[in-house]
């Protein structure tokens, strides 16, 4: 007759016998094995609890019954020990409210199956997240840039002290002088720029050589609040009334004053005269002198012994006294005083440029040479300041520019000869004239050259 531990025996096999190979327990329990039943439980379970990968696999100590719950296959306990093998305590101790439930048995076989192995399979690393800058490295990537700040903001200082101390200089050294009228304000800004030199007929004569002196440049800038500003000569021969008395216009600042000239300019213009610069000739050849030079160009062959020019066609470099007699050369040229108006307003645009380029303006001491040697030759009119002459400057360089005017004032005659008998005179077309700088001071003539002869 069977015992019920051969019958459970029988069941136990039968389903071990069922299972795949790799899920077959491992070793078989010795005899002394299956007359303890709790002892399994409590070997499996020690040796389980000195893996942390095994904690986390095994059962619960304490819970309801699984029985009802199986386990899945790749947590089948791992010990061969049969179901009828297991002692009544065991099955006792299965049935109490705290139910053990063998760990599987993760100790390595000696030849593990692939199925077997729990061991986790190594995830792909991960890029490390890029830690802080420390405040070192931080305070290391500020210091170039606080480095360049600085430089800019000595550079900036610097140009400022740089700045104030030409319009201080310029300021201080300022000759002023009542040249204004009390004519009525008109649109636009318009000054008088004046050349003051000896006569012609001098060989080589300046202003401070020859007693008494001559306007014989004289021009007209205007600058409108928008538009094309402009630049006009008036010739030196141009015949003018002061006083109810002829004369040539050239003569009235010296017979009359300077006031007296500027009334007439306005009388020739109909616009006011706001700025008066008086420049003579004499601190012309040294102006040029200390720039190094200015670049002029003339297509004629000159040998001219009056003014002292010898010139060879063409352009290049001229000094001081070159550039002089070239401003006052007329005789000459076969368009006498017209083509010298030309050639001054060359002259003066050479140095304004060359002035005005870095090799002077970034080089203070050559700077300071240039404005002693300019300051020393110019006057102006009682209200010019410093900040005018830069905008004078600045007008100038955009009249002689390619979107600027330039040109002479109308005229009906060029040998008129009144019967004061002053000599042949240029006879203006004043009504010509009038709209010709209505227009500049209002901006609406167009760019280009202007003027010349006009009948009335």
């Amino acid at each position: 007759m069977t015992t019920n531990d051969d019958s459970m025996n029988d069941g136990s096999s039968s389903d071990n016998s069922a299972l795949p190979p790799q899920f077959k327990p491992s070793s078989t329990p010795s005899s002394s094995t299956r007359r303890s039943g709790a002892d399994p439980v409590r070997r499996t379970s020690a040796v389980h609890r000195k893996s942390p990968a095994s904690q986390a696999f095994s059962a619960p100590e304490t819970g309801t019954d699984h029985k009802d719950s199986p386990l899945p296959p790749s947590f089948s306990p791992a010990s061969e020990q049969k179901s009828s093998n297991r002692s009544a305590a065991g099955r006792s101790t299965r049935s109490s409210h705290t139910r053990i439930v063998s760990a599987p048995n993760f100790s390595s076989p000696a030849n593990p199956s692939p199925t077997r192995s729990f061991a986790r399979k190594s995830l792909p690393s991960l890029p490390a997240a890029p830690s802080p800058s420390s405040p070192y490295e931080q305070s290391k990537k500020r210091k170039p840039r606080k480095i360049i700040l600085k430089v800019i903001a000595a550079l900036l200082a610097l140009i400022l002290i740089y700045l104030a101390w030409v319009w201080i200089f310029v300021s201080s050294n300022l000759v002023h002088k009542n040249y204004l009228s009390s004519a009525a304000d008109t649109s636009g800004n318009t000054w008088l720029i004046l050349g003051s030199d000896a006569r012609d007929g001098t060989t080589g004569g300046t202003a401070d050589q020859v007693p008494g002196f001559r306007t014989d440049t004289i021009m007209v800038l205007t600058k409108p609040s928008s538009g094309p500003a402009s630049l006009i000569s008036i010739p030196r021969d141009s015949y003018v009334q002061v006083a109810g008395k002829d004369s040539k216009i050239n003569a009235v600042a010296e017979l009359y004053g300077y006031t007296a000239l500027v009334q007439t300019v306005e009388g020739i213009t109909g616009q006011k005269i706001d700025h008066v610069v008086s420049v003579g000739f004499g601190g012309l050849q040294t102006i040029v002198d200390a720039l190094g030079g200015v670049n002029l160009c003339y297509d004629r062959t000159v040998d001219d012994s009056k003014s002292g020019l010898k010139w060879t066609a063409g352009c290049r470099a001229a000094d001081g006294q070159t550039a002089l007699a070239m401003s006052r050369m007329r005789y000459s040229d076969p368009e006498g005083d017209f083509g010298r108006t030309k050639r001054q307003r060359m002259t003066i645009s050479a140095i304004m440029k060359k002035t005005a380029s870095p090799a002077v303006l970034l080089n203070p001491f050559r700077l300071h040479k240039v404005m002693k040697a300019g300051l020393s030759a110019l006057t102006v009119d009682q209200k010019t300041s410093t900040g005018d002459l830069i905008s004078l400057a600045l007008a100038f360089k955009s009249a002689t520019g390619d979107k600027g005017v330039t040109g002479t004032v109308y005229y009906s005659s060029q040998d008129y000869r009144p019967t004061s008998g002053i000599g042949s005179c240029v006879l203006l077309n004043t009504n010509a004239n009038h709209s010709l700088f209505s227009k500049l001071a209002q901006g609406s003539q167009p760019a280009g050259t202007v003027g010349g002869y006009l009948a009335s």
